[in-house]
């Protein structure tokens, strides 16, 4: 992806068997120009920008390729970075292989043991009774501690242990592209349950010291003989050297009071990131406050349940069981309410939803493939088990209605469409500019969500949809509009 206007005006001409020379003599532009235009001194003319295209003879897509690449020649290199960073992070798939963490397991003598086995251990643990563990987290964010422990704690939530994650992260003042990097690395995290996330915004950023990079791990279960076994485990993970883990017992108390005051005072600087959904109606009111107060994008392979008109939720409703529908939303202060009223509510609010997407600029980014399942399935990767698959009918209204709001001009949604597809298609996010990200994962019949409070990686995230998805990932609009008619009259 890394590119300037200089190389890829130099690759175009190779492509053609062009020479610099011949760019000049064919141009209208003095050769000075050229040379300025080349080097990104300089932003060319319309003129000049019609004869280059002319010149190298680029279709639609290298004529927004070019047209980007000289929009950027006096953009930020901090923002191109972090645009780089962005394209990483949402379709960039790793392949890289976890490599096992070796360290020093101080336990009254030295042993050589791998955070593997402190993990197993812990899940061995979790099989026992009582059971209960700890996790906190500094930093820690590279992919061979963070993906393990992911693992561990679907495996705790599936088989109902009882378990918590706390992380401490920092993020850059000024590197961008190093904060889109920890965000990428936390991922499998985001959307679990019981994780807390917390973060501070440093100058610069220390990559040393015992609390850098540690893991804080606290469990107890009970033993055979209905004893309790209390662990406390310090893992300090070093870069150039081999990493440490101290074992404390618990009747050590002055070194469990050492540590714990040190994480205690760290935790002080820090603040909340993240928060999480924990029923329907408060997503749907968080979802609608954030599009009534900012500019929103939705990094998704096809549409959210608020891009569904609010009449197709009333289509749906009058052709299935009342019973079915209300009984995932009513809370038990609400069930004297009856069940048409309940009903009444929930169309109420699907239209809340719809009418707080029309304040704010939004911008969905869809994929061929993800609109593609939409369209043949009826079904969105939200979709709650209680709902049955939109109809062809209601699929249609749904497509007509991306489509129409798109071309009018005084609706401020829109959509584009991208060749490829996402590293993670059961991911969603959401960036709210200036204001906050929000993730998604569909898991049952809920949607877990987490919401990172942080202004400038959202802006980064925004600035990506608007200034480099349309030049150079997306096909033309009038492509998007048409294959949107095709997926119609193919599906509906």
């Amino acid at each position: 992806m890394q590119m300037d206007i200089s190389t890829y005006l130099k690759g175009k001409l190779k492509e053609n068997n062009l020479q610099i020379e011949d760019l000049i003599a064919r141009s209208s532009a003095s050769k000075s120009t050229i040379y300025r235009v080349l080097t990104g001194a300089q932003k060319p003319s319309s003129k000049l920008e019609e004869d280059i295209i002319s010149i190298l003879n680029l279709n639609y897509t290298e004529q927004q390729e070019l047209h980007y690449y000289f929009s950027i020649s006096d953009v930020d290199n901090n923002i191109i970075e972090a645009r780089e960073a962005v394209y990483d992070f949402l379709f960039k798939k790793e392949t890289h292989p976890l490599h096992r963490i070796e360290l020093v397991y101080y336990d009254e003598e030295k042993y050589i043991r791998t955070y593997e086995n402190i993990l197993e251990n812990v899940r061995g643990a979790s099989k026992e009774a009582n059971f209960t563990c700890q996790f906190q987290l500094i930093n820690c964010i590279q992919n061979h501690i963070i993906t393990p422990l992911a693992y561990l704690a679907a495996d705790l939530l599936a088989s109902n242990s009882s378990y918590s994650i706390e992380h401490l992260i920092n993020f850059s003042t000024h590197d961008y592209k190093d904060n889109i990097n920890t965000l990428a690395n936390i991922i499998p995290l985001l959307t679990l349950e019981n994780y807390s996330l917390e973060y501070r915004e440093e100058e610069n950023v220390s990559k040393s010291g015992f609390f850098h990079d540690c893991l804080i791990l606290h469990y107890s279960y009970d033993n055979k003989e209905g004893n309790t076994e209390k662990v406390s485990l310090f893992v300090t993970f070093l870069p150039d050297s081999l990493s440490s883990c101290y074992v404390i017992n618990e009747h050590n108390k002055s070194l469990l009071d050492f540590f714990g005051r040190n994480y205690d005072s760290l935790k002080e600087k820090y603040k909340p990131a993240l928060s999480s959904r924990k029923s329907l109606a408060e997503y749907l009111d968080t979802i609608i406050e954030l599009f009534q107060k900012n500019d929103s994008v939705l990094f998704r392979s096809g549409p959210a349940l608020c891009r569904i008109p609010s009449a197709v939720y009333r289509s749906v409703v009058e052709r299935t069981p009342v019973e079915d529908f209300v009984e995932f939303f009513i809370e038990e202060k609400y069930k004297e309410k009856n069940l048409e009223t309940h009903i009444e509510e929930l169309l109420d609010q699907a239209k809340l939803v719809e009418e707080s997407t029309r304040i704010n600029k939004q911008l969905d980014v869809y994929t061929k493939s993800g609109m593609a399942e939409f369209a043949s399935s009826g079904l969105i990767k939200d979709h709650l088990e209680f709902l049955p698959a939109f109809s062809k009918e209601e699929v249609k209204t749904v497509l007509e209605s991306i489509k129409s709001r798109d071309q009018d001009p005084e609706d401020p949604f829109n959509f584009v469409i991208l060749k490829g597809s996402y590293a993670n298609e059961e991911l969603s996010l959401s960036a709210e500019d200036n204001h906050c990200l929000l993730f998604e994962k569909y898991v049952d019949s809920h949607t877990p969500f987490c919401m990172i409070n942080h202004e400038k990686l959202s802006t980064l995230f925004t600035d990506f949809a608007y200034n480099y998805v349309p030049a150079m990932i997306s096909i033309p609009q009038s492509e998007a509009h048409e294959y949107i008619d095709y997926l119609i009259g193919k599906y509906c």
